[in-house]
């Protein structure tokens, strides 16, 4: 079975894909349309992103800003 992207990106075009393939197509498109309208899940991905570049910058692991700032 190809990878899902490869898989949505043959249903978008019309491309000849089997039953359950277009069924998988079609419940991972309802995913993505759900998450591009969820702005918590959006904020999660950036954090993320901003958490791993900054973490390999100052050589450290861990979540973003842990043991940075003390009150």
């Amino acid at each position: 079975m190809p990878s899902t992207r490869l898989l949505v990106e043959r249903y978008g075009q019309g491309l000849s894909v089997s039953d359950v393939e277009a069924e998988t197509a079609r419940e991972l498109i309802a995913t993505y349309r759900e998450r591009l309208s969820d702005l918590s899940w959006f904020m999660c991905c950036l954090n993320e992103t901003i958490a791993r570049w900054a973490n390999a910058e100052d050589g450290v692991t861990g979540r973003f800003l842990e043991g940075r700032f003390k009150s």
